[in-house]
């Protein structure tokens, strides 16, 4: 049961990325203030984060050993870490409601991944392999 809740708080969390991209992407792509080369990256990292969430997703469906429950965690983290990783580094703040045309609240990307951090490493953690078999990697 734990893991079931835990694999359902990873599946939303990962979830919340194609939520975010079905928001972002149309407003992007019509804004002239983007440039078309940071329009280009963009999509880029759009096609890079569905493939990774979907991978993730895949994988949080038949985690049972500890190696998948790592990969889980790698994968998953790559997914949800770069927001942080650039607010972190100054590269997401300031300028956020007029580059989107105010059709986002300025604080409207922190609202979405913070609880997307905390729901995948909440579930991630409910999802560790229970049986000492199960954790038990040489035998994977």
């Amino acid at each position: 049961m734990r893991q079931q809740i835990g694999r359902i708080l990873v599946i939303l969390a990962l979830g919340l990325l194609f939520f975010a991209y079905s928001n972002f992407l149309p407003t992007s792509l019509s804004n002239d203030l983007i440039a078309d080369y940071v329009k280009n990256h963009f999509i880029r990292e759009v096609i890079f984060g569905v493939v990774l969430a979907a991978l993730a997703i895949r994988l949080s469906l038949r985690v049972q050993t500890m190696r998948e429950w790592v990969a889980l965690g790698a994968l998953g983290s790559i997914v949800i870490l770069p927001f942080w990783i650039a607010a972190l580094l100054g590269w997401s703040t300031g300028g956020l409601a007029e580059i989107w045309g105010g059709a986002i609240d300025e604080n409207g990307a922190y609202y979405l991944h913070g609880p997307q951090v905390v729901g995948f490493y909440i579930g991630w953690i409910m999802m560790y392999p229970a049986s000492r078999q199960a954790t038990n990697v040489s035998d994977v």
